[in-house]
This record gives C-alpha cells, sequence and structure tokens, in this order.
C-alpha cells in the first residue's frame, strides 16, 4: 500500500520524509556531547546535556523551519537513501500549472511542512480542451479519454447526437493535500504531535473525511489537515478560478460505496433474504 501512494505523491522526498534520520543528524548523542567516556567530567557533561532530549521531544517541531525534505532527513551512511533523495529533487510537478493553481502560501510543503504532501485522488475535466491533440499542447500530462461515457447500443439512435457530440474529454490529475506539520503553536514536539495526531482521529474528521470535506488544521491561519482540492477551470488568467461542480469523482469514494453495497448483497444472501422482495 506504502509504494502505491508513493507512486501518486508530490513531492516524493516529502512523503518520505525520514523522522528517524532526522533525529540522528539532529539529536544523537555524539552531535549532544554525550558519551561513555569513564572520568567525571564527562558524567557531569552528561547529566547537564541530558535536558535537550527535551527538546525534541516536547519543543522542537520535526520537521522544523530549516527543514529540507531529502536533505536534513537523509540517512547519509546509507547510499541508496542518498540516491533516493537525488531522484525526488528531479521529480517535476504532476503538470506545469500545479503550483499555480495551489500555491504554496495555501498548501505549504517546506519549512516544518517538509513531511506535507499532495497525493493523487481523481481526475479533473479540462473543458477548454475538445480534442485529443488541443489536451495535450495544454499539458503533456494531461489526459485524453475517447468516449468516458459509454452510450449503451440499445440507446444509440436516441443519443445519436449526443455521441457524435461527445467524441472524448480532456481531465488532468486531481489531487489531495496532507497535512502533516505539528503546527499547533503551543508544544510542538514529538509527544505533542503524537497528541495531536491522536486528536485528529476523531469520528468528526472522520465524517468530513467520508463527505469529501477539509479536515482543519490545528489553528486557524494552519492549512487543512487533509482537503481534496477543488478542481480549477483552465482559463489561463491571473488568478485560477475554482468549479468543483463537475469535479471526477476520487475512486476512493467509488471504492467505499462499491464496499458497501457487495458488504449488503452478502448480508442478504447469508441471511437467506431476496432484495428484490423485501423492496416488494
Amino acid at each position: 500500500m506504502a509504494s502505491f501512494f508513493k507512486d501518486y505523491s508530490y513531492p516524493i522526498n516529502n512523503y518520505n520524509y525520514n523522522y528517524k534520520s532526522y533525529v540522528d543528524n539532529n539529536y544523537s548523542l555524539a552531535r549532544m556531547g554525550i558519551n561513555d567516556r569513564p572520568t567525571l567530567n564527562q558524567f557531569r557533561t552528561n547529566v547537564r546535556r541530558l535536558g535537550l532530549f527535551s527538546k525534541p521531544l516536547l519543543m522542537d517541531p520535526i520537521p522544523s523551519e530549516s527543514s529540507v525534505a531529502g536533505m536534513d532527513d537523509v540517512d547519509f551512511s546509507s547510499s541508496s537513501a542518498i540516491q533516493s533523495a537525488q531522484k525526488g529533487f528531479q521529480q517535476t510537478p504532476p503538470y506545469s500549472r500545479f503550483r499555480f493553481e495551489y500555491p504554496e502560501r495555501d498548501y505549504p510543503t517546506s519549512g516544518i511542512y517538509s513531511s506535507s504532501y499532495f497525493v493523487q485522488s481523481g481526475f479533473c475535466p479540462v473543458e477548454s480542451a475538445t480534442s485529443k491533440n488541443e489536451c495535450l499542447r495544454k499539458d503533456p500530462k494531461y489526459t485524453w479519454s475517447s468516449m468516458p461515457v459509454q452510450i449503451p447500443k440499445s440507446s444509440a439512435d436516441i443519443l445519436r447526437s449526443a455521441e457524435k457530440k461527445q467524441t472524448g474529454a480532456c481531465f488532468k490529475p486531481r489531487y489531495s493535500y496532507v497535512n502533516n506539520a505539528n503546527d499547533s503553536g503551543l508544544l510542538d514536539g514529538m509527544v505533542p504531535g503524537i497528541v495531536n495526531d491522536i486528536i485528529d482521529t476523531n469520528p468528526g474528521n472522520f465524517l468530513k473525511l467520508i463527505e469529501g470535506s477539509a479536515i482543519p488544521g490545528s489553528t486557524d491561519t494552519s492549512p487543512p489537515r487533509f482537503q481534496l482540492l477543488p478542481c480549477v477551470a483552465e482559463h489561463f488568467s491571473s488568478s485560477p478560478s475554482f468549479v468543483c461542480g463537475s469535479c471526477a469523482a476520487s475512486p476512493i469514494w467509488i471504492i467505499l460505496l462499491l464496499a458497501i453495497i457487495g458488504g449488503l448483497i452478502y448480508f442478504f444472501k447469508k441471511n437467506g433474504y431476496n432484495p428484490v422482495n423485501i423492496i416488494q
């Protein structure tokens, strides 16, 4: 499952953010001057510097304000980790206008948000493109789907004119924003972060997730904890305009609906009920 989301995440270095390596790089015993040297002076030093452990546990946010995903969270003793981070810096946005439509000021991915990322959650229609060539000219990463709505043969005569007009449609990938920052504004260490994560799993947020609504951030000024991003119209104007009514459905919700329907069918069959008779 983790590798599945990895293939659809941006920025990939944010998705792969390694908390353990960040702590090892910034709060290791050697870095704080603590060791097992059997001297009285070293013993005193060790005791005095034990308090430094309270910083990552309670005070310092991880990632920090100066964090850069793929740099300060990399295990430099691992060549594969270094190569993975270098490859991550070569990743390009999902499409050319992506960061214009969803700017850093609204959906940050740097500093304390270096472990926050976008994950693909469906598709948005590009209604301004009416042909495959026009679709791919707008952006090579757009997708042209020929006849996305299949018209049954029995309705071909009735819908013949519609079939001629609708030969296909252009789509761009739709994303959700995942905010992993500990930005409560109070205690920002690992322990308060774990507490906030537990609070975020409350039933109210779960219902918002099912509805497709945004889960609010820790404060009024924080970006959302999770949000299925609205579709943006392709007008190529100075500012993006949002159009959500025609957004393509996320496959997550379709899978959930199919699971519920399958569960009901299984329940009826197991208990000997005929759904048709029940309806009648």
